[in-house]
């Protein structure tokens, strides 16, 4: 059995996800590194109300736990 060789586009796309999978790798590992205080001031400057975005959370990860029968 013979494998077929990638076209150059497909393997532009294939490098261009991997660029882009790299990219949100990079970010999440710059989020993750924040002090709650940087985090807190980098999400009121893009207009999200840390507090708010806080208790969101915290209610989502409750509800989630309680539809998983942990809470």
């Amino acid at each position: 059995m013979t494998t077929r060789k990638p076209t150059a586009t497909e393997l532009m796309r294939a490098l261009e996800t991997m660029s882009e999978d790299d990219a949100d790798e990079r970010e999440m590992a710059r989020i993750l590194a924040l002090t709650p205080d940087e985090l807190d001031r980098e999400l009121a400057a893009h207009g999200v109300d840390p507090a708010d975005a806080r208790a969101r959370g915290e209610n989502m990860a409750r509800e989630v736990a309680k539809r998983l029968g942990q809470g």
